[in-house]
């Protein structure tokens, strides 16, 4: 009967640790798990986007929000992680921040590119513009 019970005890232990360990998440410094369920370095789009609105609406050019220092750079939101910040030194520290802001600009310059095109494509590309121009042209066609 002791020899069961144990058995059961183990069994009931190996299976709750199997279970746990097969859900575990484990993040790196910076990273955050965003609404969406994905992993983002620094910050997600989410909370990028609702910092940006945050800085038009109080004219604040940074703030901290736990381990994230968010910087208003040309309207774009950059954040960066305080512990990776105070780990870096000298010309390491400009390179960082350097990294950082260049790769949040493209970004912002790439999808503004997007949104420029997909309006564009909207309203009927221009003249003849687009994969299969001219009258009654394909994608972003000409004139109907």
């Amino acid at each position: 009967m002791k020899n069961r019970c144990k058995l059961v005890v183990v069994a009931a232990t190996a299976l709750f640790l199997s279970n746990g360990q097969s859900n575990a998440l484990t993040l790196k410094t910076g990273e955050v798990l965003g609404s969406d369920g994905k992993v983002y370095s620094g910050a997600s789009p989410e909370q990028l986007s609702k910092m940006e609105e945050s800085f038009k609406d109080s004219g604040k050019k940074a703030q901290v929000i736990g381990d994230i220092l968010f910087v208003d750079v040309l309207g774009k939101a950059v954040s960066m992680s305080v512990k990776e910040l105070q780990s870096k030194k000298g010309a390491d520290l400009d390179k960082f921040i350097d990294m950082k802001i260049e790769d949040a600009l493209s970004k912002g310059a790439a999808k503004d590119a997007a949104k420029d095109k997909a309006k564009d494509a909207a309203k009927g590309g221009g003249k003849g513009g687009g994969k299969g121009g001219g009258k009654g042209g394909g994608k972003g066609g000409g004139k109907p």
